[in-house]
């Protein structure tokens, strides 16, 4: 998905959470907010090695903090946040230094498509966006190289004496989902940083000494060649990187049956009503 819309989907996900932090008429409720930030955060994953957002959103050496930090940081100090968006913000201020804003918003018109306009802020919300004073943070772990396209594979005994579970996912970045927020698998007493996390699977993978979160983790092209991965026994239930993304699936369920009160239509997380095919037009 985020390689197919790219910056578009992404400049308007951080508009949308703008004219909800700023309070804009119209703007979106704490729910769809939600789905707004926790949808640029995982897509945010594809967002080191590809444009994640254009220059203009990124920092300004001549203004207190970025576009797009001054949005989320606006957006985490929301008293109507909820844990998954403050989950979501928490982990895109985290990663943002490594994030690739490169580009203009211009590029993103097509010949028959809609006007640059439409992905950036007017100057409006530009101007009260840009008002807004930033605390300094500290940036998150930097990301291992290794994260982001080599597949790797997850193992753990399974209960009741079946074997092994094994789960693949083609990426380290992908397997961190089920170990974060919500996670069933581990807690976390201090606050999470997934590419901390992605970092400590990779030297796991690499044979060094890190925090395995009660796995055994090899890389699939190393599958069989190292002590510790041919000892298993071979009974195993294999599972797919599916449930890494399961909770965008879930958000784009949230999206797609949100209303708002007293509307008879569904409303997307960007503020417009969608008119359903058995719906005459007003």
């Amino acid at each position: 998905l985020a390689k197919v819309a790219g910056m578009r989907l992404n400049c308007l996900l951080v508009k949308a959470l703008a004219r909800h932090a700023i309070k804009r008429a119209g703007s979106l409720d704490a729910d769809a907010a939600e789905c707004a930030a926790f949808s640029l955060y995982l897509l945010s994953n594809d967002g080191f090695n590809t444009r994640f957002l254009p220059a203009s959103f990124g920092v300004d050496p001549f203004l207190s903090g970025g576009l797009a930090e001054k949005v989320l940081i606006t957006y985490l100090h929301e008293e109507t946040i909820t844990p998954a968006g403050c989950h979501a913000a928490e982990q895109l201020l985290l990663r943002l230094p490594y994030l690739a804003f490169r580009g203009t918003v211009d590029e993103l018109a097509g010949i028959e498509g809609p006007p640059a306009s439409d992905f950036d802020f007017d100057e409006e919300l530009l101007d009260e966006a840009q008002s807004i004073s930033v605390e300094k943070r500290s940036a998150g772990a930097a990301p291992m190289k290794d994260i982001f396209d080599r597949p790797i594979i997850r193992i753990r005994n399974a209960p009741y004496g079946g074997g092994h579970e094994e789960s693949i996912f083609s990426s380290v970045i992908l397997a961190v989902q089920d170990l974060s927020f919500g996670s069933n698998y581990t807690s976390h007493a201090d606050s999470i940083d997934d590419i901390f996390i992605a970092n400590n699977i990779a030297r796991c993978a690499n044979g060094e000494r890190a925090e395995t979160y009660n796995f055994i983790w090899t890389w699939q092209d190393e599958a069989g060649t190292t002590r510790q991965y041919s000892e298993l026994p071979r009974a195993r239930t294999a599972r797919t990187e599916n449930a890494a993304v399961s909770p965008f699936k879930d958000f784009l369920t949230k999206v797609a049956s949100k209303t708002f009160p007293g509307e008879e239509e569904p409303v997307s997380i960007f503020g417009f009503t969608c008119c359903s095919a058995d719906v005459s037009a007003r």
